[in-house]
């Protein structure tokens, strides 16, 4: 087996331990609900007044843990494209640029088939104590549908599905001759291309971790203390939260890019800042506590 299968194994067997991890989390928040009272209070006022007292007593804290789940999973979520996007990044690293093309259409397929088995599994959850969260289950499957479809773009755009030869023509190589353009301007545009792809993902690294740490500067002084009696959060900050989610995994991804490309800095910076600003994030909604 080649050494690539067995690191894209092991990042399939790494998001499989992070999706038990989530769900025996998951299992254990749902624990925590209470069963809904009987009705068979009859006719009797104050049985009924204090039925209705613990079904609110209930939902309150359905919602409760419903929310601190929900941070959680875009913390998982987040873990899992950044696995997937190593893999990617592994993957075109080892193999030859005809192979990149498959990579990008194997990326799309799991994308699909994850994004059918996080409606299924929504469709199955529907009507239980604890929500799951639709937002950070689909993130993970709409980022690699997105990646597949810019990657087959990409692809089609710098021939990554010709061969050499044909590869070589289309940089110009035919004006001159195909082993004359090969000797004399097939590093070069080779380099052009591959400093226009750094500053590129270097770019993106930077935008995407800034945005992440601006987000994450507006929600964690609108949170209530731990230990209750600090009142409810704004509802502005759950698109704050799910936004800041998806900007995190984004620089992770752009700064996975800079690091293949040898950008040190935006690397450093994005692979560092993102993911502490995410898990400060988290941790400031009491999902720790």
């Amino acid at each position: 087996m080649p050494p690539i299968s067995r690191f894209i194994l092991a990042c399939v067997a790494f998001c499989v331990v992070i999706l038990g991890i989530a769900a025996a989390d998951y299992a254990h928040v749902d624990s925590r609900v209470p069963p809904v009272p009987p009705a068979d209070c009859g006719n009797s006022a104050s049985c009924n007044e204090a039925r209705n007292a613990q079904i609110l007593v209930r939902l309150e804290l359905s919602t409760s843990l419903e929310e601190q789940f929900e941070s959680r999973a875009w913390l998982y979520a987040f873990v899992i494209a950044a696995a997937i996007a190593v893999a990617t990044a592994v993957a075109m690293r080892t193999r030859r640029r005809p192979g990149w093309q498959r990579i990008f259409t194997n990326l799309g397929v799991a994308g699909v088939w994850s994004g059918i088995a996080v409606t299924v599994l929504l469709l199955i959850n529907d009507g239980g104590p604890v929500a799951l969260p639709a937002a950070p289950l689909y993130a993970p499957s709409v980022l690699m549908i997105a990646a597949a479809a810019i990657g087959t773009v990409m692809g089609r755009r710098e021939g990554w599905g010709d061969t050499d030869a044909v590869a070589e023509a289309r940089a110009g190589a035919s004006a001159v001759g195909k082993s004359v353009g090969k000797w004399a301007l097939g590093p070069l545009l080779a380099g052009s291309r591959r400093d226009a792809a750094g500053r590129f993902f270097s770019d993106w690294a930077f935008a995407f971790t800034g945005a992440t740490v601006f987000l994450a500067l507006l929600f964690i002084p609108s949170q209530p203390p731990c230990g209750g009696g600090g009142g409810e959060p704004p509802g502005w900050t759950d698109a704050v939260e799910a936004l800041a989610g998806i900007t995190s995994i984004g620089a992770i991804a752009a700064g996975i890019a800079a690091l293949l490309l040898r950008r040190w800095l935006p690397a450093l910076v994005s692979l560092v800042a993102s993911p502490v600003a995410l898990i400060m994030m988290v941790a400031a909604t009491c999902a720790f506590h």
